[in-house]
């Protein structure tokens, strides 16, 4: 199993020059974070950087240049003025659009071949693999848990 995932971890990285190209300047955690708050509309950057699994510190410089970039706005929250909401904005959505399309393309042609059975059979199974070796339910400080922080 862990040769396994080694290997699909080297293989996606090496792929990476035939989709990146999309991307731009973003690097694959600008991504991640970018598709995060695209998942949830607007997020709490606390609640973000739980979500992503970084310090708050990281997460706030990250969306310092995403802001930059103008792919990312943020606002004070009205209901908590110490907090801040983060959103994606047109921009950013086109990015990740742009980005996931190269990807998927990129995919559907080494996988062309692959009988649709198994190649549904294979994306289940990574998915059940990803839930696996996800995060436990985590506790912050405050004893909120993980879910409770990205559902919020």
């Amino acid at each position: 199993m862990v040769d396994a995932l080694s290997a699909l971890g080297r293989a996606t990285r090496a792929s990476a020059a035939h989709w990146e190209h999309a991307a731009g300047t973003l690097t694959r955690p600008d991504l991640a974070t970018l598709k995060c708050i695209e998942s949830q509309g607007e997020v709490r950057m606390s609640c973000l950087a739980t979500a992503v699994q970084v310090h708050p510190s990281v997460i706030s410089r990250q969306i310092s240049a995403l802001e930059a970039a103008g792919l990312v706005e943020r606002r004070i929250d009205p209901d908590d003025r110490r907090a801040g909401l983060v959103r994606v904005t047109a921009a950013g959505q086109a990015q990740v659009a742009a980005t996931s399309q190269a990807f998927a393309d990129f995919l559907g042609r080494r996988t062309a071949h692959w009988d649709p059975a198994r190649l549904a059979l294979a994306a289940d199974l990574i998915h059940e693999m990803a839930d696996s070796l996800g995060p436990a339910e985590a506790t912050t400080e405050d004893h909120t848990t993980t879910e409770e922080l990205t559902t919020a």
